[in-house]
This record gives C-alpha cells, structure tokens and sequence, in this order.
C-alpha cells in the first residue's frame, strides 16, 4: 500500500500546484484513525464521515459552495470496493454531466479482487480509470503550462518509486 500513500503525495501536490481544491473524509476516525500523517493534506478541506460514500451533507455543502463551478472530480483512496464505489456511484447519480477519474495506481482494496471488480463495476458505470501520471498530463494539456517544470518533478517520482512489478500487474 505504500504505492498508494506516494500517488496520493504526487496528487496532492499537483493540486495545490494547479489550485485543484482538495477534499479528505476520514472513516469513523474515532475508532479507525485519521489521515496519515505522511500525506500533505494541508490544502485540502477534512470531513470525518460515518457512511461509506464520502458525499455526506458537510461535503456536499462545501462543494456547493466553494466548487460550484467544477464538474470534475478525481478519487483516490483505499477500499475501493466499499468508499470509493459508493462515492462513486453517488456522484453519478447526483451529477450525471459529471465526469469522475478514478486514479488507479492510487486506490487499493485489502484484496486484489475487490480492487479488480470495483475497479471494472465503476467504469461500465461511467467513471474514467486513469493512472496519476496520465492524469498530470492531461490536466496540463500541454508543454507550455505555466507549470510544467514544475508539474514534470512531481510526475518523475511516479517511475522511480513503483516497482516494475507493480506496473505489470495492472487491473
């Protein structure tokens, strides 16, 4: 899962590079802990939560209120077939126009399975698997991005850090 906690870092910090408002729930964080003290989410906004979908009313709130205007959302986190399934399907149901990127070398399950067949489920839903690094790239656009320099540091970790097998074993 180590994996994870470094995709999570790279987008993080692309985000706050490209001013991408972050939002972080914690499940039961009384009985099963906060966010990792390893990931930076120092700007990102934190919710704790009870249900498994992270769109509970304070979340919805704050995105009403200061993201009303982006009708993208990109998931990353653990459970994939529990949380992120269930957000993901919440945010399909709720904005359909939507469209959700599900960052893939940045959601994991205790299993492999649940992973795999969560993965498969949420993208005959309607959600776009994507990896961090092509993610990255996509948001950029182009080599001309007035942060590119910047964003291509952040991406080159990606390549260094995974273990080749790791990227061969894929969905």
């Amino acid at each position: 899962m180590s994996h994870v906690v470094e995709t999570a870092n790279t987008l993080l910090s692309a985000g706050r590079i490209l001013n991408i408002p972050g939002v972080v729930t914690e499940q039961y964080p009384e009985k099963l802990g906060h966010t990792l003290p390893e990931l930076d989410t120092s700007h990102c906004r934190v919710f704790s939560k009870h249900s498994f979908s992270m769109m509970t009313d304070d979340v919805v709130e704050y995105l009403n209120k200061e993201c009303s205007d982006r009708d993208q959302y990109i998931l990353m986190g653990i459970e994939s077939h529990i949380c992120i399934t269930q957000t993901t399907l919440d945010i399909l149901a709720r904005h359909p126009q939507s469209t959700v990127f599900l960052v893939t070398d940045g959601i994991s399950s205790s299993r492999l399975l649940d992973r795999s067949t969560a993965l498969h489920r949420l993208s005959a839903a309607g959600a776009v698997l994507t990896t961090s690094e092509s993610l990255i790239f996509d948001m950029m656009q182009t080599k001309d991005h007035p942060n590119f320099k910047e964003l291509s540091a952040v991406v080159r970790t990606i390549n260094t850090r995974t273990p080749r097998e790791e990227q061969l074993q894929g969905l």
